[in-house]
């Protein structure tokens, strides 16, 4: 479970910004749906959305997280002196283009609840740290680690072969990393695990993405039956008229492409799925009485609007998701589909009786009318703004006057009068005065 995310000098992120999962208000309807933390008195929220105009830095605040899952995820298999890739500083600004970054989390992980910063340059680690929470009356909590570029101090609770993992660390790799990737040491494998098998972040906009959704999707489809009758009826339930899913195999395709391939690995077996394998939905055909005669198969990507591709691309992740209660992140869901399909997504999280695991969703998006049903605390929506220097904000609605926006309210109409920051500056002068220019030139 994600409880909260600070990020500090990473891309359009100079400044430290903080998103929290985390509620804190004493006024909750009894129909709010809230996660109780395991032993501990916190309540998380299962959904939080954030808006803001574009490059205001929403997608920015999803890839700092998703850099630091996959910073701990390779890390332990990074040469010496190669480039740290999560490393990508605010270049906008001379105190900042070689000052370090910072990453800094808080999560449970099997029944743990984890407190975890690194704050790293181009080439090393100058120091990272993770502490456990200890439950009891009064939340506190001991090191499992702290390190200062290649010291290491381990907590009383460390139990694993100290020097093992020495000789394994170099300046550009994490401790977290090495530890969880070779040992069974406990509490450190349990936070490691965390980001190897508890975040799920999608860039659906981004090229690779496409293959990458369709496969996880279709792996699960083909593997799993059960997740196949859950796939077609999230598609019904959002109105996509479908009866089937088939995927047919092309083995004379699969055996040529595996023959191209050098090396066995995620990426290629994503292309191969895409090239070998042709997917077809099946809708019912009807003879001229409106008498249903049969399915019929179209192909998926023929036939099927881009709306329609990216829920099915999608309902994997949504599915496993909630039947995991992992962390599912989703960056500019409202692309290509209905404001009520983003809506109805959003709910499936919001429900009890479907989101029994304790799944969060945490999106970005430009339909304001998933804040605007009067069904979300303040606490739950964000902004992301950027000023004259190029510097990202992250805010909370919460950080408002209770007096002016109150609880539960339809949000998006004071968003869009402009109340709480957020919005484009539009302004259609500056391009009509360079337009008469150039027409005056000519």
């Amino acid at each position: 479970m994600l409880i909260d995310f600070t990020v500090k000098n990473y891309t359009s992120f100079k400044d430290e910004k903080t998103f929290s999962f985390l509620c804190n208000s004493k006024n909750i309807k009894d129909d709010i749906a809230l996660i109780n933390l395991e032993n501990d008195k916190y309540k998380i929220y299962p959904f939080s959305v954030v808006l803001g105009p574009n490059a205001s830095g929403k997608t920015n605040l999803f890839k700092a997280l998703y850099d630091l899952q996959e910073f701990v995820r390779s890390s332990f298999n990074t040469p010496k002196n190669t480039k740290i890739e999560a490393y990508k500083p605010y270049k906008l600004n001379s105190s900042t283009i070689d000052a370090p970054t910072t990453f800094d989390i808080e999560f449970t992980s099997k029944g743990n609840h984890y407190s975890y910063k690194v704050i790293f340059l181009a080439t090393s680690i100058i120091s990272e740290e993770l502490y456990l929470f200890n439950n009891g009356i009064k939340l506190t909590k001991s090191f499992l680690f702290k390190r200062e570029n290649l010291n290491i101090i381990y907590g009383s609770k460390v139990t694993g072969d100290k020097a093992v993992f020495k000789t394994l660390l170099l300046p550009n790799k994490l401790l977290l990393s090495v530890i969880g990737e070779s040992s069974s040491e406990g509490l450190i494998q349990d936070a490691h695990l965390f980001f190897i098998n508890s975040l799920d972040i999608i860039f659906p906009q981004q090229f690779n993405s496409h293959f990458q959704n369709k496969y996880r999707t279709e792996v699960l489809i083909k593997e799993f039956p059960g997740v196949k009758k859950l796939v077609i009826s999230l598609l019904k339930a959002a109105d996509i008229q479908i009866s089937d899913i088939k995927i047919i195999n092309n083995e004379d395709i699969e055996k040529k492409l595996k023959e191209m391939q050098s090396d066995e690995n995620i990426a290629n077996e994503i292309l191969i799925n895409h090239f070998s394998n042709k997917t077809f939905f099946g809708h019912p055909f009807y003879d001229d009485n409106k008498k249903f005669v049969k399915d019929e198969l179209l192909n998926f990507e023929d036939s099927e609007s881009s709306g329609t591709n990216k829920l099915y691309e999608l309902s994997g992740s949504i599915i496993m998701a909630l039947l995991s209660g992992s962390i599912l992140i989703i960056d500019q869901l409202s692309s290509c589909l209905h404001p009520n399909i983003e809506l109805f997504i959003v709910e499936l999280f919001l429900s009890k009786d479907i989101n029994t695991k304790g799944a969060q969703l945490l999106i970005n998006t430009h339909n304001a009318n998933i804040i605007d049903n009067g069904n979300f605390t303040r606490e739950q929506v964000w902004f992301t703004d950027r000023n004259n220097y190029g510097e990202s904000d992250l805010f909370c609605l919460d950080e408002f006057d209770k007096n002016i926006i109150r609880d539960y309210a339809k949000y998006g109409k004071s968003y869009f009068e402009n109340r709480m920051g957020g919005l484009p500056n539009i302004c259609v002068d500056t391009f009509r005065k360079e337009l008469e220019s150039y027409y005056a030139q000519k």
